[in-house]
């Protein structure tokens, strides 16, 4: 017997992110969820560079220096000279986007709260185990 997951994950993964993306608006944070997944991955990287983002992100480098130059512009990231190659500048959060990392950790885990609200613990870390074995046969 087959499975096909495909459409389930999908609407999983809409779902979800039509979910952060109105709880995120209801809280006032406007910014694109693409913008706010690469918020947390400049946040989360020590010394991260746009290239970091590209690949960590899978994204395509022309959106991610677009939504860099915007975070920038809004004051939630900052550019340091990168001593280990002048071409590349580091991404750093500012104290505004550290503020707007942990609203949006407080707002992810509101969705993960409804999301997981009828399994049980045990379901929850076998989900997460199966989760990760598939993303690791993708790569």
């Amino acid at each position: 017997m087959s499975i096909y997951i495909g459409e389930s994950t999908l609407a999983l993964m809409h779902g979800y992110k039509n979910r952060l993306r109105q709880i995120s608006i209801d809280s006032d944070v406007h910014l694109p969820f693409c913008h706010l997944r690469i918020l947390k991955c400049i946040h989360s990287t020590q010394n991260c560079r746009a290239n970091d983002i590209v690949k960590a992100l899978v994204l395509d480098k022309s959106q991610v220096t677009r939504a860099v130059k915007s975070l920038v512009n809004e004051g939630y990231v900052t550019k340091l000279p990168c001593t280990e190659d002048q071409r590349s500048q580091r991404l750093k959060t500012t104290e505004c986007g550290g503020i707007l990392i942990s609203e949006l950790h407080h707002l992810e885990l509101q969705v993960n709260q409804t999301m997981t609200t009828s399994l049980t613990p045990q379901q929850k870390a076998e989900f997460l185990k199966t989760l990760n074995i598939m993303l690791n046969n993708l790569r």
